[in-house]
């Protein structure tokens, strides 16, 4: 944890220690102001180089740790730096600004300046952003290939790349920038040192070029909106030149920031894509213009309906015939009761029609029931004779039944006695047992005789018996069928019984349906009570009676029948009028406009679902199933929630030394493949980066250039800070890999560098060799015939006065010479351009803001009365990536000022100066205009002063004096011969 004030309090180490090697990366934030302090004369590039050799030994999982460590520790550094005390913060910042808020302009460059330390903090406008990104460094994890760029292991090997012949054939990439090519599309991690004019915008083209060949995604990022551009427009260019259809909707995206409101910060190129930007390709993809268009013109169409014409014509006459109270406009809106009234009419006539009929049908009914008069004597008589026929037949059955029973029993009997006397009749041996059997047989036949006498004199009982139950259960069935039409003849009665009922139910139901009907007519007759005179004239349909506010009832149906009469009468002197049928065309056109309006609701709708379909499909566009290919700002991966969730095969960094090292390392590690950090670290640094890198306003508005009297002196940790910790905050990226000139840069194992440059002309590539790039670069121009660098000496300048404007210096005699050269510039190029030449750009550029802001305000005058319009700004917020001729105040006269100490080999404030010196210098693509203090910067012992010097005796050099002015004879300038010798 870190303290607001800025003092270590909690200790956190970040060691990594094993068998083999023990290394503790980082004591970041763990030392108080009572230990020892650490030396200042400890050079923190060395620190840097140092750490990344014992970072190569680690393993993958040990340079995760420790990287992310270190980085997340520095952004909490970073992050309490930004936020002062709250004694500094009121001592700076005044009662009326809370101490809790501070702001980049407010509260960095002041707190640098006390404390002698450069701005660090990675604040973009406000403390609320600067720590969603020191959030989103503290939980970084990055992939393998950001990790490579740590290790001291050989990438593996750049492969070929896919790029199409064409291309190469048209403009071959130089040996350099083909390898380049290759690593960049090859696993792990790279990094690519492109100084200005190498190419390294058609590397990073033909990069993206092969990546969607080859279906892997990428991300294209910068610090700056230029810098992205430039590469989308080269890659442009190439699809267009050859051809090639890569470049279509959804494949290429251009994201912007959210925080950027317009796209006056783009190029424009880029802002005039038709697909390009995310909503315009959104756009297209969902073919929101067409669809757009089509709903517009529903719409349009919808609200120019000839019905809503017709419809206002209409309501606009009816309005002008409205003069009365009431009138047609109250009958036509009374038709509904009337026709009610008509219809309670017809269905009382019917009610007492039906009534009238009701005593006839009671008649009939009446005259059906004496027919059952003597139905319930039949009813009686027949049950009495059914019960007397069912009597003797149980006593028939119960004699029969018995007969039957002594006739069963003796026929029983005599079928045993005839198989006793089967049995006896079979011969015995025993004499007297045969006798006896002969005797036992006679006896069983005398019994069988008398049995059979028996049976035979039942039979004719029987036989009566069984007459008798057949007789009177035919009696019961004549009854039985009897009973079914008595039942019959019964249920009709009942019948009738309930006709008369339901008769008598139905007349007193009609009767109080009568009554309702007729009150409910004679309120509707009442409402229909008007006056006769004028009724035909239109009224206003707010004076109408509603249903629910009756008028006057009559007391009874004449009267309300009066009133019905009267009522169509007036009607009936309105329709003769035409104004019923005005009333009705209105009505009609009425119900079309709200037909029209349900129209309208349902265009709504689809607008509602394409708008749905327009945002989903823009946000898909940045997930990873989106586009394959994303450019953006770095900031721009902040404020996109669905970018800060993405990864992508190949990460491209441009202006990598440019930007915050801990921005770099979070954009970098979005790479899943290859992870490639172009740039070159002998440009401005990264703690100079303007805090609005994507203004384009020609007006000077960066403030973190300060003169050298107030510039740091040392990028040394302070006490209490950790010197590893601190690198990360005041490094490049290229700084902590260990690369800091020429002979690191050949040494690194993944640093592939371009040397061939095609911007500015030879004797300006040995110039900035001289003193930065130790003779890496060459030039693929021809030395031109004109000369190249102009050198306006200032010293003669009259009443030449450097002024202190609080941290910068202004002069407004260069600056009025640098006019000077703008208005002989327009005027050539007013008769270039009467030749039918191509019009050539002009830019100026100054270390101080102060005089950026001077030169520009003349320029502005100069502009409104005609003159040219000039790019204008300090070297770090100089817009142009170059131009063609370029003025470049150095700012410098007869005191030792702070280009003058251009030495990479000396302090901070000579690497600031000598970056800076190289950056002014490689922005002019044809011819430069220098300015200053010729005799000082000859005798100057820096490596910066002694390379400007040494072009006094080379072709393609003028040193121009300039004489004092008189007021009276203005004399021109005189140029001293490049060729002659002291």
């Amino acid at each position: 944890m870190i303290g607001e004030s800025g003092k270590q309090v909690t200790t956190r180490t970040a060691g990594i220690a094993s068998a083999d090697h023990s290394l503790t990366v980082s004591t970041a934030i763990t030392r108080t102001d009572q230990t020892d302090p650490i030396d200042p004369l400890a050079d923190p590039l060395d620190v840097a180089v140092d750490n990344a050799h014992q970072l190569a030994e680690l393993s993958v999982d040990e340079r995760r740790a420790t990287v992310v460590d270190q980085a997340a520790l520095a952004a909490q550094a970073a992050l309490v730096l930004a936020v002062p005390s709250p004694d500094q913060a009121s001592g700076r910042l005044g009662s009326s600004q809370a101490a809790d808020k501070p702001t980049a302009a407010s509260v960095n460059p002041a707190f640098a300046h006390q404390t002698g330390i450069p701005d660090v903090s990675l604040i973009d406008g406000d403390l609320s952003r600067s720590r969603r990104w020191c959030d989103l460094i503290c939980q970084l994890e990055p992939g393998d290939a950001s990790l490579d760029l740590w290790s001291s292991e050989t990438s593996l090997k750049p492969t070929p790349t896919s790029i199409p012949p064409e291309y190469r054939s048209e403009q071959p990439l130089n040996p350099g920038q083909q390898r380049a090519l290759a690593a960049m599309t090859s696993a792990g991690g790279h990094l690519i040192w492109a100084p200005p004019g190498t190419g390294k915008t058609a590397v990073i083209a033909a990069a993206i070029q092969d990546a969607i060949a080859t279906g892997r995604t990428v991300l294209l990022t910068a610090l700056t909106n230029r810098a992205v551009d430039n590469a989308i427009g080269c890659l442009l260019g190439i699809d267009r030149h050859f051809d090639l259809g890569l470049i279509t909707p959804g494949v290429l995206v251009r994201a912007v920031s959210d925080k950027t409101t317009s796209h006056d910060r783009l190029a424009p190129e880029v802002a005039d894509h038709p697909f390009l930007l995310t909503d315009r390709a959104a756009a297209v993809m969902t073919g929101l213009t067409q669809r757009q268009a089509e709903l517009d013109r529903a719409v349009k169409a919808n609200q120019q309906h000839a019905d809503r014409s017709a419809a206002r014509s209409l309501l606009a006459q009816i309005k002008r015939r409205d003069r009365q109270a009431r009138g047609a406009r109250l009958l036509n809106q009374q038709k509904t009761l009337v026709d009610q009234c008509h219809a309670l009419t017809a269905q009382i006539t019917a009610l007492q029609a039906e009534s009238a009929s009701l005593p006839d049908q009671r008649t009939a009914i009446e005259q059906e029931l004496t027919a059952f008069a003597e139905l319930a004597q039949q009813q009686l008589r027949h049950n009495t004779a059914v019960s007397a026929a069912s009597q003797s037949l149980m006593a028939w059955q119960e004699l029969l039944d018995s007969h039957s029973a002594g006739l069963d029993a003796a026929v029983a009997e005599q079928t045993d006695l005839a198989q006793r006397q089967e049995r006896l009749a079979k011969r015995s041996i025993l004499p007297w047992l045969a006798r006896r059997r002969a005797q036992h047989s006679a006896d069983i036949a005398a019994q069988r005789q008398s049995l059979a006498a028996s049976i035979e004199a039942a039979q004719a009982p029987i036989s009566e018996a069984t007459g008798q139950v057949d007789q009177w259960r035919r009696r019961l069935e004549e009854l039985a069928s009897d009973e079914v039409m008595l039942s019959a003849r019964q249920s009709l009665a009942d019948q009738c019984r309930q006709r008369l009922l339901g008769l008598d139910q139905r007349q007193s139901a009609i009767d109080q349906e009568i009554s309702q009907l007729e009150n409910r007519f004679a309120q509707l007759a009442g409402q229909l009570a008007i006056t006769t005179d004028d009724s035909s004239v239109i009224t206003d349909p707010s004076t109408t009676p509603t249903p629910d506010q009756p008028g006057t009832a009559p007391t009874d149906m004449v009267m309300a029948q009066a009133q019905l009469a009267d009522w169509q009468r007036c009607y009936q002197a309105a329709e003769r009028s035409g104004d019923i049928d005005l009333l009705h065309h209105s009505d009609a056109a009425v119900a079309r406009v709200t037909q029209l309006d349900a129209e309208l609701l349902e265009i709504a709708r689809r607008q509602t679902e394409l708008e749905d379909d327009y945002r989903r499909t823009r946000r898909q566009l940045l997930t990873d199933d989106g586009a394959p290919v994303i450019a953006c700002t770095i900031e721009a991966l902040l404020d996109s929630p669905e970018l800060l969730a993405r990864r992508f095969d190949l990460v491209i960094v441009d202006e990598a030394a440019h930007a915050p090292a801990l921005k770099v390392l979070y954009a970098a590690a979005k790479a899943d493949f290859s992870c490639s950090l172009v740039g070159d670290f002998l440009q401005n640094p990264p703690f100079s980066a303007p805090a609005d890198p994507g203004q384009t306003t020609n007006a000077p508005t960066n403030t973190s250039t300060v003169a050298a009297d107030t510039a740091p002196t040392s990028l040394t940790a302070p006490t209490g800070h950790d010197p590893l910790i601190w690198a990360w905050l005041t490094q490049d990226i290229f700084a902590l890999a260990g690369i800091t000139d020429a002979a690191s840069a050949a040494r690194h194992r993944h640093c592939h560098a371009l040397s061939l440059q095609y911007r500015y002309p030879p004797i300006i590539a040995e110039t900035v060799n001289r003193f930065c790039y130790d003779g890496l670069l060459e030039s693929a121009q021809q030395t031109p015939a004109h000369p190249v660098i102009f050198f306006h000496d200032s010293s003669q300048l009259p009443r030449r006065a450097f002024q202190h404007d609080g941290h910068s210096w202004r002069c407004e005699q260069t600056a009025l010479l640098a006019v000077d050269i703008v208005k002989q510039w327009a005027a050539k190029q007013r008769s270039v351009r009467r030749a039918g030449s191509d019009a050539a750009s002009i830019g100026f550029i100054t270390p101080d803001v102060a005089q950026a802001q001077l030169v520009w305000w003349h320029l502005s005058q100069l502009q409104h009365q005609g003159g040219p319009a000039v790019a204008c700004g300090t070297i770090d917020s100089f817009e142009p990536v170059a131009v063609d001729t370029l003025i470049f105040d150095l700012m410098q006269d007869d005191q030792p000022r702070w280009l003058s100490q251009a030495d990479l080999s000396s302090d901070v404030s000579g690497r600031s100066a000598a970056k800076m010196l190289n950056v002014g210098l490689t922005k002019a693509t044809s011819v430069i205009h220098l300015l200053g203090d010729w005799e000082f910067i000859a005798h100057s012992p820096s490596p910066g002063m002694r390379a400007l010097a040494q072009l006094r005796w080379q072709p393609g050099f003028e040193l121009i004096q300039q004489p004092p002015k008189s007021t009276k004879n203005h004399r021109q300038p005189t140029t001293i011969n490049n060729q002659l010798r002291p």
